[in-house]
């Protein structure tokens, strides 16, 4: 089976806010991957569908597109709605992010990465122990959907015939379709930087799914030498969710796909780019309301309220001022998934 080639009369541009690298959506990335990638350059288009939404016989509504830009040891993972674009470093061990429209940048290494995980299972086990002791019946179904983000048991099945990989649990269920790659070496800078992007997303969004679940996808992967051409997350409790995210791979870059990559390099270097730390580009950009319509929330999400709010506070909190964007970091030549 081969990957689906890219439409030339559909261009994507945009990306997922790394949706199904949540809980998804953590190996560090090694000299392996770095001195493979160089002569690599692909790029791989993303929708993300709401199979929630769905309303009879009729297609799920796409709710998320990206295009991620494999170059010269890089990845470049851009949503034009938003117009944010996330570069991967994997040489430098950091992540760069560049919002053009606010003409600002931030960055943050891969040991902020894990220790802001550490924050968040220190203050998860927290939360945990309060839920415990409460003695209310809703609160010992968030405590168990909780535990589970934290460490994920699945039953998995794999079936040949049809390239589909499964992770089932009470909770949570993957399903991937999958391929193998007419170049194999291609299958660990992609899973790579889905690791990296999923500890990312959780590291942002404190609301988001943890990523230990997509975690053990992609190891499934790694281990039967598969890249995944559609990904399906159903998350069983609240809140609901169920998302399809489908996978086109192209194996080169064409003239719009590096006239982006150049548009982006030439902004980094720019004198008049204001660099800032994460913490602060997290008050900007990224920290908004959990919850907006916390009337209208049910239960379960309510009294999951206070702890998003302390972790948001406690992540924001913990983002030290050396996270930054300086010169040095952000060097000329220089997330779903």
């Amino acid at each position: 089976m081969s990957i689906p080639s890219h439409p030339t009369n559909d261009r994507v541009h945009i990306r997922p806010a790394t949706v199904l690298c949540m809980g998804t959506w953590l190996l560090m990335a090694n000299l392996t991957w770095t001195a493979a990638l160089p002569a690599q350059e692909f790029r791989i288009s993303t929708r993300v569908y709401n199979e929630s939404a769905a309303v009879d016989s009729q297609r799920a509504p796409v709710i998320s597109r990206s295009l991620s830009l494999f170059h010269a040891g890089k990845v470049y993972d851009y949503i034009d709605t938003i117009n944010e674009v996330i570069i991967f470093e994997p040489a430098h061990q950091r992540f760069t992010i560049l919002n053009p429209s606010r003409n600002l940048a931030s960055s943050v290494h891969f040991d902020e990465l894990k220790r802001l995980q550490k924050i968040r299972a220190k203050e998860t086990l927290k939360y945990l122990s309060q839920l415990n002791q409460s003695g209310n019946p809703e609160s010992g179904r968030v405590s168990e959907a909780l535990q589970f983000q934290l460490e994920p048991q699945f039953a998995e099945q794999f079936d040949e015939a049809t390239n589909r990989l499964t992770l089932s649990a009470a909770s949570v269920r993957y399903s991937a379709v999958c391929v193998k790659p007419q170049s194999p070496e291609l299958i660990d800078p992609y899973l790579d930087y889905a690791d990296w992007m999923a500890k990312l997303n959780s590291s942002l969004h404190p609301q988001a799914l943890y990523p230990e679940s997509r975690l053990i996808l992609n190891r499934s992967l790694r281990t039967k030498h598969r890249l995944p051409i559609e990904v399906e997350l159903e998350c069983r409790v609240e809140p609901r969710l169920h998302l399809r995210a489908q996978h086109v791979f192209v194996w080169k870059l064409d003239d719009v796909d590096r006239r982006l990559i150049h548009k982006w390099e030439t902004m980094l270097k720019r004198t008049s780019l204001e660099k800032t730390t994460l913490r602060e580009y997290q008050r900007r950009v990224l920290i908004t309301a959990p919850q907006k319509n916390q009337s209208a929330a049910n239960a379960t999400t309510q009294l999951q309220m206070p702890f998003i709010r302390r972790l948001t506070s406690a992540v924001e909190t913990e983002l030290v001022p050396e996270s930054t964007c300086s010169s040095d970091a952000v060097s000329a030549g220089e997330r779903t998934h």
